[in-house]
């Protein structure tokens, strides 16, 4: 299986404001670059962590159903499914009734499997005939856990400050374990995604 974002998270987790208060910086018209940084920084912790932080869309693609029936949506905080799309055997897309299926979104990563008394259908012998579509990230930026916004700080205020790709003559490893530090608890260790 494979996945992509369909639609981006139209906000940041935080302001370029708080940002470049922590950062205590003082440069005019600093809110462009900050504002590039906080993006990079939010990459940056969802790659870590693989997970979403920000509402958003994305599309898992699937060859068949799972051997146990589960399906594991990536990239969690799973908020809602929005639709679950199959190729039947006829070549014939169809979108399975919501009733259908069961989705856990209490469990990260989030997990779909049928209802009770019901299987999953056949599906066409194709790549890809099956399409779940579904929204992820935390509700809004008040929502996202303070370790994950301070992280964020942290970034924003090291790649403000050492722009070069190399920083001859210091030692990193402070800000690399205090990144950690924060981060790690929303690691998601279920997959090697």
């Amino acid at each position: 299986m494979h996945w992509i974002r369909t639609t981006e998270p139209a906000a940041l987790p935080t302001t370029t404001a708080a940002a470049i208060d922590f950062a205590n910086i003082i440069e005019d018209g600093a809110e462009t670059k900050v504002e590039i940084f906080i993006k990079a920084a939010v990459n940056w912790i969802e790659n870590e962590c693989r997970r979403a932080i920000m509402p958003q869309t994305w599309k898992l693609f699937m060859d068949d159903w799972p051997e146990d029936d589960i399906i594991w949506v990536p990239r969690p905080r799973l908020r809602q499914v929005d639709s679950l799309t199959y190729v039947d055997t006829d070549g014939d897309l169809q979108t399975l009734d919501a009733s259908k299926y069961q989705v856990d979104t209490n469990t990260e990563p989030g997990r779909i499997k049928p209802a009770y008394g019901e299987t999953w259908p056949s599906v066409r012998d194709q790549f890809n005939p099956i399409t779940v579509t579904f929204q992820n990230g935390w509700a809004d930026a008040d929502s996202v856990p303070e370790d994950i916004v301070l992280g964020i700080w942290l970034l924003v205020s090291h790649w403000y400050e050492n722009r070069e790709p190399v920083i001859v003559g210091t030692i990193s490893s402070e800000l690399e374990f205090a990144l950690k530090a924060l981060v790690s608890p929303y690691r998601i260790h279920r997959f090697d995604y």
